[in-house]
Protein backbone atom coordinates (compact mmCIF):
# COMPACT_ATOMS: atom_id res chain seq x y z
CA UNK A 1 0.00 0.00 0.00
CA UNK A 2 2.79 2.45 0.88
CA UNK A 3 4.59 1.63 -2.37
CA UNK A 4 1.58 2.77 -4.41
CA UNK A 5 1.40 6.09 -2.56
CA UNK A 6 5.11 6.69 -2.99
CA UNK A 7 4.94 5.99 -6.72
CA UNK A 8 2.04 8.39 -7.29
CA UNK A 9 3.53 11.25 -5.26
CA UNK A 10 0.52 13.55 -5.93
CA UNK A 11 1.71 16.26 -3.54
CA UNK A 12 5.24 16.39 -4.93
CA UNK A 13 6.88 15.41 -1.64
CA UNK A 14 10.68 15.44 -1.35
CA UNK A 15 12.50 12.68 -3.15
CA UNK A 16 12.46 9.19 -1.67
CA UNK A 17 15.71 7.72 -0.44
CA UNK A 18 17.92 6.78 -3.34
CA UNK A 19 16.48 9.54 -5.58
CA UNK A 20 18.06 12.92 -6.13
CA UNK A 21 16.25 16.12 -5.19
CA UNK A 22 15.56 18.38 -8.16
CA UNK A 23 18.24 21.04 -8.46
CA UNK A 24 17.13 24.60 -7.79
CA UNK A 25 18.86 26.96 -10.18
CA UNK A 26 18.43 30.58 -11.23
CA UNK A 27 16.57 29.25 -14.26
CA UNK A 28 14.03 27.32 -12.14
CA UNK A 29 13.59 30.35 -9.89
CA UNK A 30 12.88 32.49 -12.96
CA UNK A 31 10.35 29.93 -14.21
CA UNK A 32 8.58 29.98 -10.83
CA UNK A 33 8.56 33.78 -10.89
CA UNK A 34 7.03 33.82 -14.38
CA UNK A 35 4.33 31.35 -13.33
CA UNK A 36 3.43 33.42 -10.25
CA UNK A 37 3.23 36.61 -12.32
CA UNK A 38 0.46 35.02 -14.37
CA UNK A 39 -1.85 35.11 -11.34
CA UNK A 40 -3.92 38.33 -11.32
CA UNK A 41 -3.04 40.66 -8.48
CA UNK A 42 -0.04 38.68 -7.30
CA UNK A 43 2.77 40.98 -6.26
CA UNK A 44 6.28 39.60 -6.57
CA UNK A 45 7.64 42.37 -4.41
CA UNK A 46 8.24 41.25 -0.84
CA UNK A 47 6.16 43.03 1.79
CA UNK A 48 9.25 44.47 3.48
CA UNK A 49 10.36 46.10 0.21
CA UNK A 50 7.33 48.39 0.27
CA UNK A 51 8.36 49.75 3.69
CA UNK A 52 12.11 49.80 3.02
CA UNK A 53 12.13 52.97 0.93
CA UNK A 54 14.69 55.75 1.52
CA UNK A 55 16.39 53.76 4.28
CA UNK A 56 20.13 54.15 4.86
CA UNK A 57 22.36 51.40 3.54
CA UNK A 58 23.54 48.93 6.16
CA UNK A 59 26.62 46.76 5.76
CA UNK A 60 27.18 44.09 8.41
CA UNK A 61 30.81 43.57 9.30
CA UNK A 62 32.07 40.04 9.76
CA UNK A 63 32.12 39.67 13.55
CA UNK A 64 33.08 35.99 13.61
CA UNK A 65 36.35 35.13 15.35
CA UNK A 66 39.31 34.10 13.22
CA UNK A 67 39.99 31.22 15.61
CA UNK A 68 38.20 29.66 18.59
CA UNK A 69 40.42 27.79 21.00
CA UNK A 70 39.43 25.53 23.89
CA UNK A 71 41.82 25.69 26.85
CA UNK A 72 41.79 23.11 29.66
CA UNK A 73 43.04 23.71 33.20
CA UNK A 74 44.12 21.05 35.68
CA UNK A 75 43.11 23.11 38.71
CA UNK A 76 41.79 26.50 39.89
CA UNK A 77 45.32 27.78 40.47
CA UNK A 78 46.06 27.40 36.75
CA UNK A 79 42.76 29.12 35.89
CA UNK A 80 43.64 32.10 38.10
CA UNK A 81 47.11 32.28 36.56
CA UNK A 82 45.59 32.30 33.07
CA UNK A 83 43.17 35.04 34.15
CA UNK A 84 46.08 37.22 35.22
CA UNK A 85 48.05 36.43 32.04
CA UNK A 86 45.24 37.59 29.73
CA UNK A 87 44.27 40.44 32.10
CA UNK A 88 40.62 39.41 32.15
CA UNK A 89 38.23 38.11 34.78
CA UNK A 90 37.98 34.35 34.20
CA UNK A 91 36.13 32.13 36.66
CA UNK A 92 34.69 28.62 36.78
CA UNK A 93 31.47 30.06 35.32
CA UNK A 94 33.18 31.81 32.37
CA UNK A 95 32.15 30.21 29.08
CA UNK A 96 34.20 32.33 26.68
CA UNK A 97 36.35 35.44 26.40
CA UNK A 98 37.70 37.55 23.57
CA UNK A 99 41.39 38.28 23.32
CA UNK A 100 42.22 41.07 23.37
CA UNK A 101 39.32 41.94 25.64
CA UNK A 102 36.29 43.07 23.67
CA UNK A 103 34.10 45.94 24.78
CA UNK A 104 30.63 44.61 25.55
CA UNK A 105 27.59 46.85 25.45
CA UNK A 106 24.35 45.46 26.81
CA UNK A 107 21.53 45.56 24.25
CA UNK A 108 19.36 47.14 26.97
CA UNK A 109 21.66 50.20 26.81
CA UNK A 110 20.28 50.99 23.35
CA UNK A 111 17.13 53.06 23.12
CA UNK A 112 14.94 53.60 20.06
CA UNK A 113 14.31 57.23 19.31
CA UNK A 114 12.01 58.70 16.67
CA UNK A 115 13.57 61.48 14.63
CA UNK A 116 10.23 63.12 13.86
Amino acid sequence: MNDEREEQDPLNFPAKSGEEDPEITDETKEEDSQQLSLIDGFELQEQWQEEWQDMPEFIQEDLEPVKTLFVHFEDLKDLKEFSKAVDQKVSEATKSIWFPKADYIKPSNYVYTDES
